[in-house]
């Protein structure tokens, strides 16, 4: 008589448990001695911060770990310090066209590093002492992760390019603000969504567990609706900004002699003062895009993970997120307010606090128990084959594993 293979599943509670207090002091020690350092003690601090997240976060009792070693992150630090200054130096030398060539440096190589993080960050994670691993080929990398910063540096582009218009050749601002109303964010908003999609699949697809490839049904569709909830606020405000100085732009030119006399009237040289503030406001515009995309930014990328995280599978293993977008975005001001109020303090609580409350929505659905999924290759190597009725054995082993 055989018994058959029935493998049960079990939803395992993911807790964590920890001193909000004591990731503070942790991060912040490892901030100072970053500084101190030049860098160079990053991959220790970052290493430390995420370990202690790790292991006091359980996943059916069991914690999580994380067994990279800092020093393999290093020749990263290092690499980046150096494009850094290779960027600088030009820009010395060289002017604008140093700093053009230090920068397109610098995002030819980002796809490279980005693997290279992957790999080490991905294969490193554990549950109950195995380890993930991540095999995506380098080549393939280059593909797919390359247009996603090339694309960024377009966009924090544009606000430089637009005072420089205003500033030199007035008559042609309208035109442009037309162009990047109808033309650039249009596409940018079609294009960017896509790239997230391909790049998290490619991702997930490329990860394996306990010798199980995971498998991932994200699909097009739901990273667009994501990115347009989170965006459909900020993208309507930047149109009816640009449409209304695309409008308002032909009157607009006797505001500068209006504000040069005012301060003529105050004694200072207005024309020099309205002059050096058309001068800065590229650098200042790009800045304040920066600031408003990081509360869009935040909750975007932890949207897309929680959304991959529910995605994929592998034969014995599910997970589930169920935070939605909406929190996500008022989790996200909140934290980044706290942060702005405290002048900075508040950053590695705000990090634990996003993690805890994503952390509560998780759940994993496991089909029968983790501890002996590899129980046949843990005994000892068999004898002969058996032969008979012996073969009945076989399917307890298969339902074990």
């Amino acid at each position: 008589m055989s018994v058959p293979s029935v493998a049960l599943a079990t939803r395992l509670t993911v807790a964590f448990e920890g001193r909000p207090l004591d990731y503070a002091l942790l991060w912040w020690r490892g901030a100072l001695l970053t500084l101190l350092s030049l860098g160079l003690y990053l991959p220790w601090a970052w290493q430390s911060c995420r370990r202690w997240r790790l292991a006091h976060t359980r996943i059916g009792g069991h914690a999580l770990d994380c067994t990279l070693a800092p020093r393999q992150l290093l020749p990263l630090v290092v690499a980046l310090q150096l494009q850094g200054l290779l960027t600088w130096q030009s820009w010395a030398l060289w002017g604008g066209p140093g700093l053009l060539g230090g920068l397109l440096l610098l995002l030819s190589s980002l796809p490279g590093l980005q693997w290279r993080f992957w790999r080490l960050s991905w294969g490193h994670l554990c549950w109950r002492g195995r380890p993930l691993s991540f095999d995506g080929p380098l080549r393939r990398a280059w593909w797919m992760l390359g247009p996603l910063p090339w694309l960024g540096a377009v966009g924090l582009t544009l606000p430089w390019l637009t005072s420089q218009v205003a500033l030199h050749a007035p008559a042609q601002l309208p035109p442009l603000l037309s162009a990047l109303l109808l033309g650039a964010l249009p596409v940018a908003l079609l294009l960017w969504p896509w790239l997230l999609w391909r790049r998290q699949r490619w991702l997930a697809c490329h990860l394996s567990y306990a010798g199980e490839r995971l498998h991932c049904g994200l699909e097009a569709a739901e990273v667009y609706a994501l990115c347009l909830d989170l965006a459909r606020g900020p993208f309507l405000l930047l149109s009816a900004l640009l449409l209304g100085a695309a409008l308002l732009w032909p009157w607009a030119g006797a505001l500068p002699p209006l504000l040069a006399g005012g301060l003529d009237g105050l004694g200072l040289a207005g024309a020099d003062w309205v002059a050096r503030g058309l001068r800065i406001g590229g650098p200042t515009l790009v800045l304040t895009a920066a600031l408003l995309l990081l509360p869009l930014g935040w909750p975007l990328a932890a949207g897309l993970q929680d959304l991959t995280l529910s995605k994929v599978r592998t034969d014995r293993l599910q997970m589930h997120s169920q935070t939605r977008t909406p929190r996500l975005a008022r989790m996200a001001w909140q934290e980044l307010a706290a942060v702005a109020c405290s002048a900075g303090l508040w950053w590695p609580l705000a990090q634990l606090r996003w993690w805890r409350r994503r952390i509560a929505g998780v759940s994993v659905l496991v089909q029968g128990d983790p501890a002996r999924w590899h129980l046949p290759q843990a005994l000892p190597a068999p004898g002969p084959r058996p032969r008979g009725r012996a073969r009945g054995v076989r399917p307890v082993a298969e339902a074990a594993a």
